[in-house]
């Protein structure tokens, strides 16, 4: 259990200095870049976990979610916040279905790296 808490401290600090970097204004290529980097993060703390490998890709999955959730609004231009809160929720579940695809091509790399 301990080790759950841990990630999740981990992953809420990641979000805490990401929030920081971004007061400024975002990207989507910025946005990408931190997921990427949330997602490596997350990947090596759950490789260590004993769980099975299907709740390990959830947990990247909502890891990379919850980066989605608290930063993507930033990226988006204030005259197309209209159109972006009806097409969030249709957007949120493709970026998590790619992200989905791209943490599998990503785990070769970064158990590698480790």
């Amino acid at each position: 259990m301990a080790d759950t808490v841990s990630l999740s401290q981990k992953v809420q600090d990641f979000i805490a200095q990401a929030k920081d970097k971004a007061r400024d204004g975002l990207t989507f290529a910025e946005l990408g870049v931190l997921t990427y980097s949330l997602m490596r993060l997350v990947i090596l703390q759950v490789d260590e976990l004993d769980v099975p490998g299907a709740l390990k890709k959830a947990d990247v999955l909502a890891a990379a979610g919850l980066l989605f959730d608290t930063l993507a609004d930033q990226c988006v231009p204030l005259a197309l916040k209209p159109f972006w809160w009806v097409a969030k929720p249709a957007i949120r579940s493709i970026v998590i279905a790619l992200l989905s695809g791209v943490m599998e091509k990503m785990l070769p790399d970064v158990r590698a790296a480790a």
